[in-house]
């Protein structure tokens, strides 16, 4: 098997995180009762996107708010406070302590969410040690894994994702991708695992997906 590099994203792949922000976020917006279900499915269903885009599409988009951008920029500052406690208790995804600790090649962390949470994420279980380096909002996802490629040019860069924006990242940087978790279809065109448990798995899949 090739040299290679593994590229995680954050929410949903290293911290189980998504239920927790999908909860905080539609409490931000309880004074908004009659859009509720509208809210919560484009929360549900835009997991991934940088999380001022995705306020600026709810005032904008959902609630026609004026000034959309400026509260979208409001809440986003709003949600780090929010979210702090909460995302303090969120657990690990089962297995990736050990397949990180394990891995034989270099690592590193790609994110949207925004850089203290993912900075705290890291040092608070103990990961940052393990890391090439990280990149948290408002890096490009896809224009991160190109630099990473570049710096790795006799080595294969494989992204661990958990939703589609992430796998498009993947496809617009030509690196391997392998995707975690139930959100996603079952006609998908690329390897999928639950969690990060069983390592024999994951390095058969990156065998397949490198030869």
């Amino acid at each position: 098997m090739r040299d290679f590099v593994f590229v995680f994203d954050k929410d949903g792949v290293i911290v189980d995180t998504e239920g927790i922000k999908l909860q905080v976020f539609l409490d931000m917006f309880a004074d908004y009762p009659d859009q509720r279900s509208e809210i919560e499915t484009y929360l549900a269903t835009s997991q991934g996107l940088a999380r001022e885009l995705r306020f600026r599409h709810i005032f904008g988009q959902i609630l026609f708010l004026p000034q959309a951008e400026e509260k979208a920029q409001q809440f986003t500052r709003l949600s780090e406070e929010k979210l702090e406690g909460p995302l303090r208790e969120a657990p690990l995804i089962p297995g990736i302590r050990q397949f990180m600790e394990e891995a034989p090649c270099p690592m590193y962390v790609c994110s949207r969410a925004l850089p203290n949470e993912v900075k705290a994420h890291l040092h608070g279980h103990h990961l940052m040690g393990l890391l090439e380096d990280w990149y948290a909002y408002p890096a490009i996802k896809s224009q991160v894994l190109e630099d990473i490629k570049r710096s790795h040019p006799e080595a294969a860069v494989v992204f661990f994702g958990d939703t589609l924006l992430d796998w498009e990242a993947s496809q617009k940087a030509s690196v391997g991708f392998i995707g975690l978790g139930g959100g996603f279809s079952s006609d998908v065109n690329f390897p999928l695992i639950p969690d990060f448990q069983d390592q024999d798995a994951i390095y058969s899949l990156v065998d397949q997906m490198l030869r």
